[in-house]
């Protein structure tokens, strides 16, 4: 009797999954693997074994159940894949400590390897070959996003010059290729980027002249600079006042309606658009500071508008034996995080309260305007200037001037004795746990921009623990 020898019949270097026609699995069937491949029997929709490099070697050996059936044999090409072309451009970068804005791109090159074949070739199917472009065409804006993204925040409020900018390219690499390999889009097909190239990192010529002759121009007198400045925080506290406004008609509309949580977070966002779009109008390369900062001091508040997570409500904690510490170690999901997270807020919120005796009235944390104000050169860096002139005021006098204010997270550390550096890790911190513990879409969404899997969101909460706990800030455990 004949044999029926299934070897790959494509040599293309390009071409990394290839299949078989349909066939009957039977005694006679033999299979080949040339060194470079593996294959996998396909039947019944899914991968049913892998055979390594072999020479004519009857497929019956490895299994009679599946003879009789029709399958379709897969031969994955193991040898390096050919490399992808990425790219991107016209990203604005504004680097208001060295007073330049200019576009910039970048080009290179990505590389895959596979850690689970049988796990890729489902996410494509058996109809067809897999090519390196498709590859690409499915991985390319995951690509992209990520690039974009770090490309433009890289060398913003940096002291890298525009002139620079070459001199990083393997540090901006090592951080791209270390974000890439753990994007979702790579780990979820069963892949991995093996390594990544930067041919270039670009910036139009025009920009560098633009800027070039800013340089060697003489700035503007002090008098034309401070009508800018005094121009642009006039803006700034009418939007920051047109918030406040907002905010006030969410808190009555949730006091009201409680359970609507889904219409209050969609108006949350259309509330930050409409202040985008407000400030991109009127400040161009200015937008991203004064968005940022009012954005940033309403994110405190917006949480109180939101409920609890059942596991950070205070009759659930108070059924828990467990420290903290404890809690992260053994939880296998975000959920089983809340419960620590609340744990930690509360804590340390108390602490601020009676250990550390700072100012508490009306379930708000708050410091005389004066005093506010004067942190601005008492602690550079704690306040940028937007927060500076667009606090949340809870008290005027009578000449309608602000006299009590909420001071923010970073404030509140500060007071607690840290400096300015840990001041702000902690409000990174203490945002997070915030977020962690109140019930919202927004919420979500944020965690998972932030967080690459469960595992680094869980090493994070344990770090936040840590930090509270060095700072006598968490005295719980």
């Amino acid at each position: 009797m004949k044999k029926h020898i299934l070897q790959p019949l494509i040599s293309d270097e390009s071409v990394i999954v290839q299949f078989t026609d349909a066939v009957l699995l039977d005694k006679t069937l033999t299979i080949t693997v040339p060194n470079g491949y593996i294959a996998y029997i396909f039947a019944d929709e899914k991968a049913q074994f892998r055979i390594e490099p072999c020479s004519a070697k009857k497929i019956a050996s490895y299994g009679k159940d599946l003879l009789g059936k029709n399958a379709k044999i897969a031969f994955v090409r193991t040898k390096p894949m050919l490399p992808m072309a990425w790219g991107f451009g016209n990203i604005q970068v504004n680097n208001e400590r060295l007073k330049e804005a200019y576009r910039v791109g970048a080009n290179g090159k990505y590389t895959a390897e596979f850690s689970q074949p049988a796990k890729f070739i489902s996410c494509f199917g058996a109809e067809e070959n897999v090519t390196v472009d498709a590859l690409r065409e499915r991985t390319i804006s995951a690509v992209k996003t990520i690039g974009v993204s770090l490309l433009g925040t890289y060398f913003a409020g940096t002291n890298i010059s525009v002139f620079e900018i070459a001199s990083c390219i393997n540090d901006f690499r090592m951080k791209f290729l270390k974000a890439l390999q753990a994007e979702p889009v790579f780990t979820d097909m069963g892949l991995t980027v093996k390594d990544l190239t930067v041919d270039s990192i670009h910036v139009p010529e025009e920009d560098i002249e633009s800027i070039r002759s800013r340089i060697n121009t003489p700035e503007k007198s002090d008098e034309d600079s401070g009508l800018d400045l005094k121009a642009q925080d006039r803006l700034v506290a009418e939007l920051s006042r047109k918030m406040d406004e907002k905010f006030e008609q969410l808190r009555r509309q949730t006091e009201a309606k409680p359970a609507e949580i889904s219409d209050l977070t969609e108006q949350i966002r259309s509330m930050r658009e409409e202040l985008a779009a407000e400030l991109s109008g009127q400040l161009g390369d200015k937008v991203q500071d004064m968005q940022d900062s009012l954005s940033d001091s309403l994110d405190e508040r917006l949480q109180e508008l939101l409920p609890l997570k059942e596991q950070a409500k205070e009759e659930y904690l108070k059924t828990l034996k467990l420290t903290a510490g404890l809690l992260i170690g053994r939880a296998e999901d975000e959920d089983e995080l809340v419960p620590a997270a609340a744990m930690l807020y509360t804590n340390i919120e108390e602490n601020l309260m009676k250990k550390f005796r700072l100012r508490y009235e009306n379930k708000k944390f708050v410091m005389d305007y004066d005093g506010y104000n004067s942190l601005a050169e008492e602690a550079p860096g704690l306040l940028n200037r937007y927060d500076v002139i667009s606090p949340t005021v809870l008290r005027e006098d009578d000449d309608g001037e602000p006299e009590l204010v909420e001071i923010p997270p970073q404030v509140r550390f500060y007071e607690a004795g840290l400096n300015v550096s840990d001041a702000l890790t902690a409000r990174d911190y203490w945002c997070f746990l915030n977020k962690l513990r109140h019930k919202s879409p927004e919420n979500d969404a944020l965690l998972r921009r932030k967080f690459s899997d469960f595992a680094q969101e869980k090493k994070y909460l344990a770090d936040a623990l840590g930090f509270f706990q060095a700072h006598g800030l968490y005295t719980k455990e």
